[in-house]
């Protein structure tokens, strides 16, 4: 009768793990984004998931949400604008212009 005799060395165990192969990922994953923001500030800046800034955008007034959606970054401003810009790049893709408050003349009788 024979006798298999096996050896558990840790270097040999180490070796074996070492040398397998990784298998490749199938599909290419865009990163995941987020956008972040001060309160009473007009600067929103657009975050990796691993913390790597991608772009800052400074926008006409105080902001009061920015979203990531998708490969989009849709931000409003407190005097009423609302801008779609392209998540990635930081391009403006559409914009409503803020509403703009009347002006006061002041006294028109007093020429």
């Amino acid at each position: 009768m024979r006798q298999l005799r096996s050896s558990w060395n840790s270097d040999r165990v180490a070796a074996a793990f070492i040398t397998r192969r990784v298998p490749k990922r199938t599909a290419f994953r865009r990163p995941a984004l987020c956008a972040q923001y001060k309160i009473g500030s007009n600067t929103v800046s657009v975050f990796t998931r691993r913390g790597r800034k991608v772009f800052t955008r400074h926008y006409g007034g105080t902001i009061l949400s920015a979203c990531v959606s998708g490969d989009q970054l849709m931000v409003k401003t407190a005097n009423g604008g609302r801008f779609v810009c392209d998540a990635f790049t930081g391009k403006l893709l559409e914009s409503e212009a803020p509403l703009e408050p009347a002006i006061c003349a002041g006294n028109l009788d007093a020429a």
